[in-house]
């Protein structure tokens, strides 16, 4: 994650930490050890809040961990979706709450508050229907989209009320542009232009994938300058989604 003028990163090794560093100079300006940690994981860094009270928040192999941004202070840690394989979803965050997830276990939200010289993650709702998998999820419009191993849904992310699910594409990776969502298989060669709804999946168009592997795909989708990426295996295909 790029922050301004630091590069803050998940250092591999034995010890679960996050660091930052100066992006010119590659000095480090803080390093945050978590108690207990185990190792780095897969998820990406999300920031949380504004000005002196805002964090770093990711997950490592102990679970969802949250450190300042100005001095790399360890705040909290919450374990109830720990993966048993490993924690690749990256956090979802809205306001003060972040909802993660492990594909085999559970996902929930944690509201975050200043206590005392910190702050603690107070948990809100925990669900097994929300364990998504490696396709992630998104937040739109005050709705939680993601895909488990098997489907999509849509939750309130308020209070984690399923609205709906649907097999669609079955797992699959989500992205969030332009106020649609593009869905991915990670089996086939299908991509899915969805409508974001609380009333039910509503599927746009769907298109299929060119020379795919018979690999599965897991990387995410990407949309940027009006193309669709696609990533599989050697290969990176864009589809112009520019028009109307």
């Amino acid at each position: 994650l790029v922050d301004g003028d630091a590069v803050v990163c998940t250092p591999g090794g034995e010890t679960a930490s996050l660091a930052a560093l100066n992006k010119k100079t590659g000095a480090t300006l803080w390093q945050a050890v978590v108690p207990e940690g185990g190792t780095a994981e897969y998820a990406s860094i999300m920031v949380l809040g504004q000005g002196a009270d805002r964090q770093y928040v990711t997950s490592v192999r102990r679970g969802l961990v949250g450190v300042r941004a100005r001095d790399g202070k360890f705040l909290w840690v919450y374990e109830k979706t720990i993966d048993p394989g490993a924690n690749i979803i990256t956090p979802v965050i809205g306001g003060n709450r972040i909802f993660s997830a492990g594909g085999r276990t559970s996902g929930g939200t944690v509201q975050v508050a200043a206590e005392g010289d910190g702050a603690a993650a107070r948990e809100l709702y925990l669900d097994k229907k929300l364990a998504v998998g490696l396709g992630g999820a998104v937040l739109l419009d005050g709705k939680l989209y993601g895909t488990t191993g098997q489907a999509m849904f849509c939750a309130d992310f308020e209070t984690g009320k399923i609205l709906w699910t649907e097999r669609a594409l079955g797992a699959a990776s989500i992205c969030a542009a332009g106020g649609k969502l593009y869905v991915r298989g990670h089996k086939g060669a299908e991509v899915a232009l969805v409508e974001p709804s609380t009333e039910g999946y509503r599927e746009i168009s769907r298109l299929t994938q060119p020379d795919r592997s018979s690999t599965d795909a897991w990387p995410y989708p990407v949309v940027s300058n009006g193309g669709l990426y696609l990533r599989d295996q050697q290969t990176l295909v864009c589809f112009d989604v520019s028009g109307k």
